[in-house]
């Protein structure tokens, strides 16, 4: 006898909430950068846009914004967030929270430009118990150019424990 289950990932939108408040407080799991505004033409800086499309509907506080918002670990809350081809020019730390996804086109890679200085280029927020991170799970990036050519006195990942965690097809 063979039995074969398959299961399926509805788009949120068709899917059906458990219970009526759901609707309003669930995130959006797949999130495209350039529909949160980031334009990829490597002059305008796509920072606040990439930020907002990380964290969108990921804080404890819904009214919070990053960085100034908490964000505990919750497999409730994944994001998938999905980089077309371009060149995204970014001056400050972009947050990877717990559960996410950060996936670059694969034919044509983006390049993730990093202006500034003195900057974690990509930090994994996460739990801290006594200055050091013990709950940094399910976090992956894959598909990326990071160019820290203008970016003076940078750390390009900064990530404590990587348990559940991939980085691949990333180039510095």
């Amino acid at each position: 006898v063979l039995v074969v289950c398959v299961a399926t990932l509805a788009h949120p939108s068709h899917a059906t909430p458990r219970h009526p408040s759901a609707a309003a407080a669930a995130p959006v799991v797949y999130r495209d950068v350039k529909a949160f505004g980031a334009v990829g033409d490597g002059r305008t800086d796509d920072t606040h846009a990439i930020i907002t499309a990380l964290t969108q509907g990921r804080a404890d506080d819904p009214g919070a914004v990053y960085p100034n918002a908490v964000y505990s670990p919750s497999t409730l809350r994944p994001g998938y967030i999905y980089f077309p081809p371009g060149v995204y020019l970014v001056t400050q730390t972009l947050p990877v929270v717990f559960y996410t996804q950060m996936i670059g086109d694969e034919d044509d890679v983006p390049v993730l430009k990093f202006v500034g200085s003195n900057t974690r280029v990509l930090e994994s927020l996460s739990t801290w118990f006594h200055d050091a991170s013990v709950n940094n799970f399910y976090k992956e990036i894959r598909n990326f150019v990071v160019d820290m050519t203008e970016c003076t006195a940078c750390t390009g990942i900064h990530w404590q424990v990587a348990q559940a965690t991939s980085v691949s097809n990333v180039y510095f």
